[in-house]
């Protein structure tokens, strides 16, 4: 087995808040990328408990590559009465 070496990708460990800033992504997505194992997290101990902490790299897409691109809404169409011209 040949492990894989990754050149010139650096990053940081990062709470979830600021890993969800700087992925301009919500904390919920962050925490669906941690338990599908899309991203390392960590527990790290705290007075009062601990925090989680995730890996970021510099190279870490903001989006899935297999997610298809976001498209606009078509327009509203009006309806009733007043659209059809039937009111008085």
């Amino acid at each position: 087995m040949q492990a894989t070496i990754l050149h010139d990708v650096t990053g940081e460990w990062l709470p979830m808040q600021a890993a969800a800033h700087a992925l301009a992504v919500s904390v919920d997505t962050i925490k669906r990328r941690v338990k599908r194992g899309e991203l390392p997290a960590r527990q790290e101990p705290t007075a009062s408990g601990f925090r989680w902490l995730v890996y970021v790299t510099d190279a870490a897409p903001a989006a899935p590559a297999d997610m298809p691109p976001v498209q606009a809404a078509p327009a509203a169409r009006a309806t009733g009465p007043r659209a059809a011209g039937r009111c008085n």
